[in-house]
């Protein structure tokens, strides 16, 4: 049977909904019987083939097996468990599943059991297994499914449909491979049991929305190892992209949720057992209170971020208690390592437009203190020990200035200066004293990665100075350079 430049039926409801088509192809090879009973019906048990085509692509279904029509009444279709097979294509993708189908018009129910299938693209493809249900297919359908999704090519289905951000490094979504079951009606879609593996992440848990203005979302997701650092914008080391931040989507949603990471690395410092319970409401995003492990000790963060119409207005509290220095430094893989217990407090806040505010548009405050430890902890010594190194300062337009750095030890420091986080340059006065050194004025300038030393010394305190060796000078570099280093990204 050939129909040509029609209209198919989708719905019986009184709102019908219809698919104009181009050509509509019905065709059977096998034998036809009439059933026995109070309800007869008619059996033609064979080979069905059935393609469909539309101004938005071609479609087939092949089945073998029974389908049975009423005798008398109106016209319904059932099918139990048999075997099907289908292709897809439209719009640049293409799918093809098989399985057991199982049909009944009359109470408006589907069900597909043991399928697999595939989702293809020009460049990628997933494939999937499980089973689908569906009921109330006339008016407001429900479904139920059970399925597991695979595709080693996840950038590339991402791009496909628009949904892969242009400034993605290229380490990030390469794989996924996810299971869960599924239900969705006209009121809610809630996936649970949901678990599986995106890129080296482990994942579990379940997420739910239900309908409303805006619509209401619930989470609680478990990570295993998440490098925070594969999934960020790449930048270069002077600049972040300066596209503007999307915030409109804060107001449009709700949620609620709860997630937790084994292992969370965020600037290259390794955050164990993180938990953050997040909400969105009002276009207001809130994550507080955050809590982890950090290097034997705890750190403690929260982010509040409103969406504005001049951008993201944020505020960044960050903390660090009693952790080993010298533990963070080796998990950090920094080649200079620091010894001591150190602790860390940071609030920041600014009107944000897009990465390349940051951290220009940024103000606040930071102070940090480190206990009993070593300058050089490949190289303990007198000159190395120290009792306390500390400093607080204010963050101005992306300026960090203090006053008040001190280091008590082997070596006595004092000293006050600024660094530059736009142009990542720094300009720092220190005056230096110690057994046998006068106190002696000590210049550090230029860039952070290597800032050069001067000091202002002559006559008697040149010759002492010069006698003192390059050992001392190693340890007054690492004054300077092991902070910066230990809380660079």
């Amino acid at each position: 049977m050939l129909i040509e430049k029609g209209n198919l039926s989708l719905s019986r409801a009184k709102k019908e909904k219809t698919l104009a088509f181009s050509q509509l192809r019905v065709a059977f090879q096998g034998a036809g019987s009439r059933t026995q009973g109070t309800q007869p019906r008619y059996a033609y048990t064979g080979k069905w083939q059935g393609s469909l085509t539309t101004p938005a692509g071609q479609s087939s279904l092949d089945l073998t097996g029974a389908l049975q029509f009423p005798t008398s009444g109106p016209f319904n279709l059932f099918a139990d468990a048999v075997s099907a097979s289908g292709k897809l294509s439209a719009n640049g993708i293409g799918g093809q599943a098989s399985g057991k189908l199982s049909l009944n018009t009359q109470a408006n129910t589907l069900e597909a059991k043991e399928l697999s299938g595939q989702l293809l693209t020009k460049d990628a493809s997933a494939s999937f297994t499980g089973s689908v249900s569906g009921t109330r297919l006339d008016a407001n359908p429900a479904w139920d499914a059970s399925l597991s999704v695979s595709t080693g090519n996840l950038r590339a289905l991402l791009a496909q449909w628009g949904m892969l951000p242009s400034s993605l490094p290229q380490q990030a979504l390469r794989q996924a491979q996810i299971k869960a079951k599924i239900r969705a009606d006209e009121s809610i879609l809630r996936l649970s049991e949901l678990e599986g593996r995106v890129d080296d992440t482990r994942l579990a848990g379940q997420i739910e929305g239900t309908k409303g203005t805006p619509p209401h979302w619930t989470a609680k997701l478990r990570l295993g190892t998440l490098r925070l650092g594969d999934y960020l914008p790449a930048s270069s080391k002077y600049a972040q992209p300066s596209t503007p931040w999307q915030t409109e989507w804060l107001r449009k949603v709700q949620l609620d949720g709860d997630l937790s990471v084994e292992r969370l690395v965020i600037a290259r410092i390794p955050h164990e057992n993180l938990t953050v319970p997040v909400t969105i409401k009002n276009g207001v995003l809130t994550a507080d209170p955050i809590k982890a492990r950090v290097a034997g000790g705890t750190a403690g963060a929260g982010l509040r971020a409103e969406g504005t119409a001049g951008g993201l207005l944020a505020r960044l509290r960050y903390t660090l208690s009693a952790v080993n220095v010298l533990t963070l430094c080796k998990e950090r893989g920094q080649e200079q390592l620091l010894s001591g217990t150190g602790s860390l407090d940071a609030d920041v806040s600014g009107l944000l437009r897009s990465g390349a505010d940051i951290p220009a548009a940024l103000s606040g405050t930071l102070n940090f203190v480190i206990r009993n430890g070593e300058l050089d902890a490949k190289k303990p010594g007198p000159m190395s020990r120290f009792s306390s190194l500390s400093a607080s300062g204010a963050l101005s337009k992306g300026i960090l200035t203090t006053r008040d750095l001190n280091l008590s030890g082997g070596l006595s420091v004092r000293g006050q200066g600024s660094i530059n986080l736009i142009n990542k340059t720094l300009n720092y006065a220190l005056n230096v004293t110690g057994p046998g050194i006068p106190e002696i004025p000590v210049r550090y300038y230029g860039s952070l990665d290597a800032p050069q030393r001067s000091f202002n010394a002559t006559g008697i305190l040149a010759n002492v100075f010069n006698s003192i060796g390059s050992g001392v000078l190693n340890i007054l570099d690492i004054v300077v350079s092991a902070p910066l280093r230990l809380l660079a990204p």
